[in-house]
């Protein structure tokens, strides 16, 4: 669960980089490809369910995996502020309690994250390569 090389190396998980970002990116392209307006990354995912967007489960988890997510990092966050500390989005796995670090060590959020960037590849990767003529 935590990053493996660079300045953070063994400290954490940077929980905007690798789960709440990619999930913002995602709920940018369907709702781009719906035609949605929405520029809130929860009244996308919202939008889009509503409109039974290709996989509406995947969305509702994508919707959860954002909030519980976003909720983390202000929590870590004020923890960091209270004990003086610079802020930053990494998350140290033991700092966590058992049922966060449950829900991202067997991967439930970044599980969610990984089957929205399986979706993308699947369906935007022939209509990009299309369009360059390939």
């Amino acid at each position: 669960m935590v990053e493996n090389s660079g300045g953070h190396k063994k400290e954490g998980l940077d929980l905007k980089f690798f789960g709440a970002g990619p999930i913002v990116n995602a709920a940018r392209l369907f709702a781009l490809d719906a035609g949605v307006g929405h520029t809130n990354t929860v009244d996308r995912l919202w939008a889009l369910q509503s409109l039974a967007y290709k996989d509406p489960n995947l969305l509702k988890d994508m919707q959860e995996g954002f909030e519980f997510l976003t909720i983390l990092r202000i929590q870590c966050q004020l923890q960091q502020a209270s004990a003086a500390q610079p802020l930053s989005n990494y998350v140290a796995p033991d700092k966590l309690s058992s049922l966060q670090r449950s829900l991202l060590k067997k991967k439930e959020v970044l599980h969610t994250v990984a089957r929205a960037q399986s979706l993308i590849s699947k369906e935007f990767r022939t209509a990009i390569w299309s369009e360059l003529g390939r």
